[in-house]
């Protein structure tokens, strides 16, 4: 069987399913790009087209290798299988571990996600595709919410810091406080004595309390934490941070 005469004949619906893999990595990535998060536009376009594009060289491979009693040599369930294993190395890379917090676990989610929508739109069921891909972008948004409020649930725990007065170093700061959804309205910054801001800030802690801001804060260089005064007698749960590098 000659492959160019027979795609003339499969091209118009392979089209359609890379067309549709297409469109649900622009959908899934936009929406992270506009969260600013590691997996973006770019990488989750090119996870669910390429995924779909591993099924649709598998079943032209099949095509290609029919033979007269209608057996093929060529198991795409296998195809994707290695497609579901690959995955999961970028997966693996947009989790980052900080002390004893995790961050990135969510944009690994959806990377493997991605490739499972470009492998149900490869198999040839693209209307699917597009309706998990919306499922997917309604539960990163509209629970984003919900995940807020039951984190909230703890007590607001006081908390004290002292950065170099360095944009920089300021800048990562606000950066790690908002990755931890500590709201900017919330904390306050007053110029200290050597060169140094004083950062105060209220954070709730969900179940699992405040240790993973204070060895995310305790790993910033530049930020160090301020003694606790046990004397106080304010009832005041001010914690101190980890041994940090100034």
């Amino acid at each position: 069987m000659d492959p160019w005469q027979d795609l003339p004949g499969v091209w118009p619906g392979l089209a359609w399913r890379l067309g549709a893999a297409l469109l649900c990595g622009i959908l899934l990535g936009a929406e992270r790009e506009y969260r600013d998060k590691p997996a973006g536009l770019r990488t989750l376009t090119l996870i669910t087209f390429g995924s779909a594009l591993f099924l649709v060289v598998g079943e032209l491979l099949t095509r290609l290798t029919l033979g007269d009693d209608g057996t093929t040599r060529i198991d795409t369930t296998r195809i994707a299988s290695q497609v579901a294993v690959g995955v999961g190395f970028l997966g693996g890379g947009a989790i980052i571990q900080s002390g004893s917090g995790v961050h990135g676990l969510t944009t690994a989610a959806v990377i493997w996600a991605a490739s499972a929508i470009g492998l149900c739109a490869g198999a040839g069921f693209p209307l699917l595709a597009l309706g998990v891909t919306l499922v997917v972008l309604l539960t990163v948004t509209a629970l984003g919410p919900l995940r807020q409020r039951l984190s909230r649930s703890g007590s607001a725990t006081p908390l004290e810091v002292l950065a170099r007065n360095d944009s920089l170093v300021l800048a990562r700061l606000r950066a790690m406080l908002a990755d931890h959804e500590v709201p900017e309205d919330a904390v306050s910054y007053r110029e200290a004595a050597d060169g140094q801001v004083r950062v105060v800030f209220r954070y709730r802690q969900g179940t699992g309390g405040a240790s993973p801001l204070l060895d995310g804060l305790g790993q910033l260089d530049g930020v160090h934490g301020v003694p606790v005064d046990l004397s106080r007698g304010d009832g005041s749960s001010e914690q101190a941070l980890p041994a940090a590098r100034r």
